[in-house]
């Protein structure tokens, strides 16, 4: 139990950090209520397992780790997970990595693709941003693009290309070459907005059992109710949303 409960307090720390720098903290409450109510009382149907010297876990197969709530994984040093092949990471809400010393991106092969499909991407240093590319540099934007500095400015929009600022223009070169109006087009990229299929296991809220042939509501975001009944292991039907937060279920009698 000391263990684990050193591990909560350095989970506290870290959560405390990531949350002071605006990012997704970790669910410490959740974990102290497992620690308090849960292990530390032994009172209901648990299995603790511990070792002063180490345990392993190995398979020849396949191996499963499962939660119906949350699924905490703390180390006191290094946290090490590692895939011979493709390692996937999902969230149906965000994903938020917060470090206190840097963070590094590595591919040695292939590209590297990062998206908002129905979003923004948002950049910040409070020093200097380097951008550096081999071989081409292409910046493009679809409606505008402005750059910005000292209240000096270029705004490119609509195929007009507008300077301004307080100060001077200074151009130096050999010569400036007058021709014809000419433009560039760019293939912009569209994304079809993705829905979720989700199910719901209805449990009681005392007991945290799951609720059988329990009648039930979900009210979509959209205004849609789907009506159902839970089948002999709590689950609902699938339901598929836009979004899988700010749904509504009420239980009928």
């Amino acid at each position: 139990l000391s263990r684990l409960s050193a591990a909560l307090v350095e989970m506290q720390s870290l959560a405390a950090g990531a949350q002071q720098a605006q990012a997704l903290a970790a669910d410490v409450g959740r974990q102290q209520k497992l620690l308090q109510q849960k292990i530390e009382q032994i009172q209901k149907e648990i299995l603790l397992a511990t070792a002063s010297q180490g345990v392993a876990l190995a398979s020849g197969d396949d191996m499963l780790l499962s939660a119906q709530e949350n699924l905490t994984l703390i180390a006191g040093k290094q946290l090490d997970l590692g895939a011979q092949k493709d390692f996937t990471l999902a969230a149906g809400k965000q994903i938020s990595l917060w470090s206190q010393r840097g963070a590094k991106w590595f591919a040695s092969q292939g590209d590297i693709d990062i998206q908002a499909q129905s979003g923004n991407i948002t950049t910040w240093s409070t020093q200097d941003t380097y951008i550096s590319s081999g071989k081409r540099l292409v910046i493009t934007a679809q409606d505008e693009l402005t750059l910005i500095c000292g209240g000096g400015y270029i705004k490119i929009k609509g195929g007009n290309v507008e300077i301004g600022g307080p100060g001077k223009l200074l151009i130096k070169n050999t010569g400036i070459k007058k021709a014809g109006s000419g433009s560039m087009q760019a293939v912009m990229k569209s994304f079809e907005s993705g829905s979720f299929d989700e199910k719901f296991i209805i449990t009681h809220p005392v007991s945290g059992k799951a609720l059988a042939n329990q009648k039930y509501e979900i009210h979509l975001p959209d205004g849609n109710v789907m009506s159902g009944m839970t089948n002999a292991m709590g689950h609902s039907s699938l339901i598929n949303s836009q979004t899988i937060d700010m749904l509504k279920i009420i239980l009928k009698k």
